[in-house]
């Protein structure tokens, strides 16, 4: 495969390297023994393994920072979080690393929504995903596999989404997240048991459903095993 040699500039990270080169930062130190990647110098001398070529990013590359998920990625940029994943196929969403490079990709102007088999809603005031998955009990996947290209956590009003007959997908557990069994104590006599069990964790209905994208309201019955919040 062979090597180049690279002269390191300010804000250089080995992530940074590894994702410009399309190469890693185990196989950048593999060839430069004793390399601190902590303490990189200025004008300093490595050698960086000859990988395939880099796609070609459709739109500008954002440096990760600390804190960042692809979901807030997308909510900064606004577009939606499908869309960012398939710009980034090689990123691990659950190992995501400060200073590692992100493809933001141009977002078309949206396109009159096409809903073969499903229901074309139209947003109204006041809805959000929450609202909508309650309304239509359907589930985070089954929005985003129907709506690929909007940003379900940016509806507008009088936007036109499609609601597609679900399909359970099956989903672990995100980061940050612990599996929960529904017991009968967290029914409530009246109302949904979702709005309840995202009441009892402190989190939105929104971002229970997003915990468990596979699931639609109704899958939430005694004896279920949910996402919930690691506290």
């Amino acid at each position: 495969m062979g090597t180049f040699s690279y002269t390191i500039k300010a804000g250089d990270t080995l992530h940074m390297l590894a994702m410009t080169f399309n190469t890693t930062v185990e196989a950048i130190l593999a060839v430069n023994p004793g390399l601190n990647p902590n303490n990189l110098q200025v004008g300093q001398v490595i050698c960086i393994p000859r990988g395939t070529p880099t796609p070609p990013c459709n739109g500008v590359y954002y440096a990760v920072r600390s804190g960042d998920t692809l979901f807030s990625i997308a909510a900064m940029f606004n577009i939606p979080l499908a869309t960012l994943m398939a710009a980034n196929p090689g990123v691990d969403p659950n190992n995501l690393q400060v200073g590692q490079l992100i493809c933001i990709p141009k977002v078309e102007p949206p396109t009159p929504c096409h809903c073969s088999g499903g229901t074309v809603y139209v947003v109204r005031e006041n809805d959000n995903l929450g609202t909508i998955l309650l309304r239509f009990n359907v589930s985070v996947m089954d929005l985003m596999a129907a709506n690929p290209n909007v940003n379900l956590d940016r509806l507008t009003p009088g936007q036109e989404i499609c609601i597609m007959p679900h399909v359970d997908m099956g989903c672990p557990c995100p980061t940050g997240a612990k599996k929960y069994t529904i017991t009968q104590g967290d029914i409530p006599s009246s109302g949904a048991a979702v709005v309840a069990l995202a009441q009892k964790f402190n989190i939105s209905v929104s971002a229970l459903m997003m915990m468990n994208a596979n699931l639609t309201p109704s899958d939430f019955v005694v004896g279920k095993a949910i996402c919930v919040p690691n506290m």
